[in-house]
């Protein structure tokens, strides 16, 4: 039986410590069976505690979105979350801890995009932001984290995310950014990390795709810009220098794709890489970090990638490289790859994460990976895979 316990609190009246022992009641009674309320008044949040089995949830998704140990999946137009909530990225208030089983927000969402402990949406046109704010990545005019999906004031019509920054294009195709400029990746024509809210980057773009520290974009003209870190050759303009506004890397694009120091285009159906390639994540059969955009000589029709390894789509097949400590790539084993190798799948899209991957294709969702390397905290809620694996079969 579903267990839905309702809180009804004014958070002016009722203070932190009334929460928790309400909190704490209300889970004992749930796990006992017992439908609990805890009433007062002003400020209604459902909290789903049913233990729902994982892969229903997954296979219902149309979308999913990881950072470091948390993931989004927008299921019938509704934002689910699980995992990790220490900056409140989950975006269920009352609930402190990380999660083992996938959450209804009950949040409306057309999209959604997953930073490192922080998440951005939109709703009815509308930018939403919650989770760790300490570089103001929420674009809310401060640096206070937020525990349920606030409104940021910002009209977009697409998003994307990386460590610390957040990115969307609006319906006039004007490329807005927020949170840290160390390395001057807000495109502000400046390394000033004072601003706090959503600001214009003076950019016309329809993709985006952000990386560790830095962001790419297709400009209207199809050109591939590049803007923040570049220590490692990310930027794709032919050195290492960081660039506090958009730079023209002269190629042209129809899709593109960042990881945490490294980029990938598609350009006249061949895959375009640069950047870091430590452990082989740019697929040229080698360790050599790139300056420039590099033909891999690989035709594909899409590329993905979150962290330090990358998918693409290979006749419809799921070819991948680079890190695989957690069995990322999907490829049965643990060996880090150095040229794409075939991952045994077919899929549509790849959704991938810091550890791990979900590939979809007309008979559902499959996983492989690991969430979580990084935390201290309990994500057993994932059960690791070296290989891509029906989510029925990886969450038994």
């Amino acid at each position: 039986m579903d267990k839905v316990i309702y809180f009804y609190y004014n958070m002016s009246i009722i203070n932190q410590g009334r929460i928790l022992l309400m909190r704490f009641i209300a889970i004992l009674l749930a796990s006992m069976g017992v439908t609990a309320h805890a009433d007062t008044f002003m400020y209604r949040y459902p909290l789903n505690l049913t233990i729902k089995n994982n892969a229903v949830i997954e296979k219902k998704a149309d979308v999913i979105s990881c950072g470091l140990a948390h993931c989004y999946a927008l299921v019938s137009g509704e934002i689910w979350s699980i995992g990790g909530n220490d900056f409140g990225q989950l975006g269920v208030p009352d609930n402190a801890q990380s999660a083992k089983t996938w959450l209804n927000t009950h949040v409306k969402a057309s999209a959604i995009a997953a930073g490192a402990n922080f998440g951005l949406a939109i709703s009815n046109g509308r930018v939403l932001a919650v989770g760790d704010n300490s570089s103001a990545q929420l674009g809310l005019g401060d640096k206070a984290n937020r525990y349920i999906w606030t409104d940021t004031g910002l009209n977009a019509k697409k998003i994307t995310a990386n460590y610390s920054n957040g990115y969307a294009i609006n319906s006039d195709q004007k490329v807005y950014s927020s949170g840290s400029n160390s390395h001057g990746q807000r495109a502000l024509g400046n390394f000033d990390d004072t601003a706090l809210s959503w600001a214009d980057t003076g950019l016309m773009a329809t993709e985006i795709a952000a990386g560790g520290l830095h962001c790419y974009a297709i400009r209207i003209d199809g050109i591939v810009q590049a803007v923040g870190w570049g220590s490692s050759g990310q930027l794709g303009i032919g050195n290492t220098e960081d660039r506090s506004s958009w730079a023209s890397t002269g190629l042209s694009a129809t899709k593109i794709a960042s990881g945490l120091k490294s980029g990938y285009v598609i350009s006249n159906d061949l895959l375009y890489v640069t950047g870091s390639n430590t452990v082989g994540q740019l697929g040229t059969g080698d360790l050599q970090d790139k300056m420039s955009w590099f033909n891999s000589g690989v035709s594909a029709t899409n590329v993905f990638s979150a962290f330090s390894h990358a998918y693409a789509i290979v006749n419809g097949n799921v070819y991948a490289t680079g890190e695989n400590d957690q069995g990322q790539l999907g490829l049965a084993n643990r060996n880090n790859e150095t040229s794409w190798r075939f991952t045994g799948i077919s899929a549509k899209i790849v959704f991938p994460g810091a550890k791990n991957g979900y590939a979809m294709n007309n008979d559902g969702l499959y996983a492989t990976g690991s969430i979580g390397d990084y935390v201290s905290y309990d994500t057993s809620w994932r059960i690791q895979s070296n290989q891509f694996t029906d989510i029925i079969d990886v969450n038994k």
